[in-house]
């Protein structure tokens, strides 16, 4: 017996059609962990009021860390706004 918490539930489908999101971006959502849901025989419920979770990073400690991995340091240097001797 499965017990979901009180509330308002829909589809993938109704889901994805309210926020104007594809079924597949709601799908990926789903399995990456950024959309809460529950699974009840191969159909997901989720909360009308559920919300997908954006876990890019845009600012703060981690900007230019991709370049450095890259082994680019002109690159990680000009997006953190470190300037050199050369410049």
């Amino acid at each position: 017996m499965i017990r979901l918490p009180q509330g308002y539930y829909m589809t993938v489908r109704e889901y994805a059609d309210k926020l104007g999101y594809t079924r597949q971006a709601v799908y990926n959502a789903l399995h990456q962990g950024r959309l809460k849901a529950y699974q009840v025989n191969k159909v997901w419920l989720i909360r009308s009021d559920a919300l997908v979770l954006n876990t890019r990073i845009t600012s703060g400690k981690f900007i230019g860390w991709s370049a450095l991995k890259r082994g680019d340091i002109k690159e990680f240097l000009r997006k953190k706004n470190i300037r050199t001797i050369d410049d």
